[in-house]
C-alpha cells in the first residue's frame, strides 16, 4: 500500500490508524512525501490547541478545552506515536520517486490546513500517481480531503462521455446529486476551493466508502 502524504499538516488520524489497521493486518505499507523526509501531522488536530474561540489570545490560546474533544482522540495519538516510530515512515520516498510498480494500493489520507494541504490535493505530479493507479486497476482508497485529489487527478486521454469508476467517478456522481444536496457551504478548511457545495461532499463521502469496502476496512472511528 502506498500513502502519498504532504510534508506537514496531513491529518494524523486518517494516516496513523489507516497505517494500523493495514499493518496488523499483514500488508506492508509504503510512505512517500513531498521532500523525501518524514513528515509531521497537523499539531492543531494533535494537541486541540487553536481549535477554542480563545485560541488567537496570547497565552490563554495555550489552553485546550474544546479543543481537547475535537483533537485525535487517544487510540488515534497512540497509533501515531507507533507510526513515526516505524523505519517505512522514517524513510519515505519523494513524491517524485514513487511508483505504484510495486504495490497493490494506493491509499490518500486528508488533512484540514491550507497551509500543507494545498500543494498535496493540486500536486500534478500526484494527479498523474493517481491516474496511473486507476489506470492499471489498482484499488485507490481516500479519506477526507484525500477524495479531492483523486477527483483532480484527471486523464487527459479519458472519455468525459462515458465515465467508469476511476478519476472519473466523482463529477459523475456530482451530475446526479438531487436537489436537496445543492447548498452552497463556502470553503471547506484546508483549501479555498474544497467546499464547492454539500453535493460534492456527500459524493466524495461515497467513493471514500466504496474505497475502504474494497480493501477490507471498516467505517473509520474517529475523534
Amino acid at each position: 500500500m502506498l500513502i502519498p502524504i504532504p510534508d506537514r499538516d496531513f491529518d494524523p488520524t486518517e494516516v496513523a490508524v489507516s497505517w494500523q489497521v493495514l499493518t496488523n493486518h499483514g500488508h506492508s505499507v509504503v510512505f512517500a512525501t513531498e521532500s523525501g523526509s518524514p513528515a509531521t501531522a497537523d499539531d492543531i488536530m494533535l494537541t486541540g490547541r487553536g481549535l477554542d474561540i480563545w485560541s488567537a489570545v496570547p497565552l490563554l490560546g495555550r489552553a485546550a478545552l474544546i479543543g481537547r474533544f475535537l483533537r485525535a482522540n487517544r487510540d488515534a495519538l497512540d497509533a501515531y506515536a507507533h507510526m513515526v516510530r516505524s523505519p517505512e515512515y522514517q524513510h519515505p520516498f519523494r513524491w517524485t520517486a514513487a511508483t505504484i510498480d510495486d504495490v497493490d494500493a494506493v491509499l490518500l489520507p486528508g488533512g484540514h490546513r491550507a497551509r500543507g494541504m494545498r500543494g498535496y490535493i493540486d500536486s500534478e505530479t500526484l494527479h498523474r500517481l493517481v491516474v496511473e493507479a486507476f489506470t492499471r486497476g489498482l484499488v485507490v482508497a481516500a479519506i477526507c480531503h484525500g477524495v479531492l485529489l483523486a477527483a483532480r487527478s484527471v486523464d487527459p486521454a479519458a472519455d468525459p462521455i462515458h465515465p467508469v469508476p476511476g478519476p472519473r467517478l466523482l463529477p459523475h456522481l456530482h451530475r446526479r446529486a438531487g436537489p436537496t444536496d445543492r447548498l452552497h457551504v463556502g470553503a471547506v478548511r484546508g483549501h479555498p476551493r474544497l467546499g464547492q457545495s454539500r453535493r460534492l461532499l456527500r459524493c466524495c463521502s461515497w467513493l471514500a466508502r466504496l474505497a475502504d469496502k474494497d480493501i477490507g476496512i471498516g467505517p473509520r472511528q474517529r475523534d
